[in-house]
């Protein structure tokens, strides 16, 4: 069973970007419409000016922080299926084939995601926040499971590497206002609806870049034929320390005098973008054995090359470069029922899409969070469990990356906050 458990761990060893940055929102899965206070300051600063009977004019979290396990292909159940308790192994030939089918085309990919802040605070319409940032990602090509698991032919293999990432830190600040009270809006599709109010919000962030590294050229093939082998290796990759950058989030919220619907829309990172300007490198490594085939053993063949005289290695200074943010946006649609809070959003979050159905329920002191998500092939649940005091909040959430059980999921998220108010 350890054995097991183990082998799952490596191969999930990862984290990977989710659209919550607390226990709470992690459950609930998006905020964007419901969120209050300091928590406007991360999901829809146009919140900052909604005002609710016994909110705190000064909201501060002490700690936020999101992060999860997973990969694009195995499951818990995958390690069960085909590995059992670890201690002998057989496959058939059904069951490599299948295994194969679950990775990718463009490979076993890994991707890490870190999400943290701390000391973020809010004071009536206004608010400062500070996250930090990191992603990284790597494929491992599917040639190399297929030579693992079934054997090498005579074909060219391609076991060619993706993979990038950044740390970045994010200093935001933001504010929210009433723009109209009391609208009448006539629409042909939904008659007459009365806004009771439209907020509009704006965040400026300040970015600042503390690492980049992106694999510009990951060339790796092998070629067999009768007449022999032919391995190709250029990789080449560009780096960076130090870096800044500014950028811009816009934000819409509604709430409806009929039935007290809520609206929200968001846009995050307009215009973002990070001139990398310190320690900025480009890194090679080649290998070139020439355009005829080779043999492992024989005169003058493989075995007999100096790999020093075939291999070079080269790092050399680059002049400054810059990397865009990716631009997200979200739209929500939230309906009070009594205790219960039930929110529907549509998102773009790092170039994928989603759409979640979350809900909350008010016990007073004790909140429960739950959704049910889809983004790009993963559909996702999440649940959350929260302690809501007068001037005292903390929660803890868990989502699945994809599946409906544990034992499905491709991994794992967690999620906590804390905060005082006063």
């Amino acid at each position: 069973m350890l054995k097991k458990l183990y082998i799952f761990i490596i191969l999930t060893c990862s984290f990977t970007s989710a659209f919550a940055q607390s226990g709470a929102s992690l459950g609930m899965r998006s905020m964007t419409a419901i969120s209050r206070g300091v928590d406007a300051v991360y999901w829809n600063p146009a919140n900052l000016a909604r005002r609710e009977i016994g909110d705190k004019d000064f909201q501060l979290v002490l700690y936020s922080l999101n992060f999860g396990l997973g990969n694009n292909s195995f499951s818990y159940n995958s390690i069960e299926k085909y590995i059992g308790d670890g201690e002998s192994i057989y496959l058939t030939n059904e069951d490599k084939d299948d295994i194969l089918d679950l990775i990718d085309d463009d490979g076993l990919k890994f991707d890490i995601a870190l999400n943290a802040s701390v000391l973020t605070w809010s004071y009536k319409n206004f608010g400062f926040g500070i996250e930090t940032r990191s992603f990284g990602d790597v494929s491992i090509p599917k040639h190399i499971y297929e030579n693992i698991l079934v054997e090498f032919g005579n074909k060219k293999y391609d076991y060619s590497v993706k993979g990038s990432g950044y740390l970045i830190g994010k200093y935001k600040l933001s504010y929210g206002t009433t723009l109209i009270n009391d609208i009448l809006i006539e629409s042909p599709l939904l008659g007459s609806i009365i806004f009771n109010e439209i907020n509009v919000g704006v965040s400026l962030a300040y970015l600042q870049g503390h690492g980049y590294a992106r694999i510009e050229n990951g060339t790796a093939t092998l070629d067999i034929s009768d007449n022999g082998i032919l391995p190709v290796v250029d990789v080449s990759a560009k780096r960076a320390d130090k870096g800044r950058g500014m950028g811009l989030d816009l934000g819409l919220g509604l709430k409806t005098r009929q039935g007290g619907y809520q609206f929200a829309a968001v846009i995050e990172n307009l215009f973002a973008q990070i001139n990398w300007y310190g320690g900025t490198e480009m890194s090679r490594a080649k290998i070139d054995f020439g355009t005829q085939p080779l043999f492992l053993v024989g005169d003058g063949q493989l075995s007999d090359i100096d790999i020093d005289s075939v291999s070079t290695d080269t790092t050399m200074a680059i002049s400054s470069f810059r990397s865009k943010i990716p631009v997200n946006f979200r739209l929500a649609l939230a309906k009070q029922i009594k205790k219960v809070i039930l929110n529907l959003e549509f998102g773009r979050e790092n170039r994928f899409y989603g759409t979640s159905l979350g809900c909350k329920f008010d016990l007073g002191v004790f909140n429960l969070f739950g959704s049910v998500s889809k983004t790009h092939e993963n559909v996702l649940w999440g649940f959350a469990f929260a302690i809501d005091a007068a001037n005292f909040y903390i929660d803890f959430g868990t989502s699945s990356r994809s599946g409906l059980s544990l034992a499905s999921s491709k991994g794992v998220f967690y999620g906590s906050s804390m905060k005082i108010r006063f």
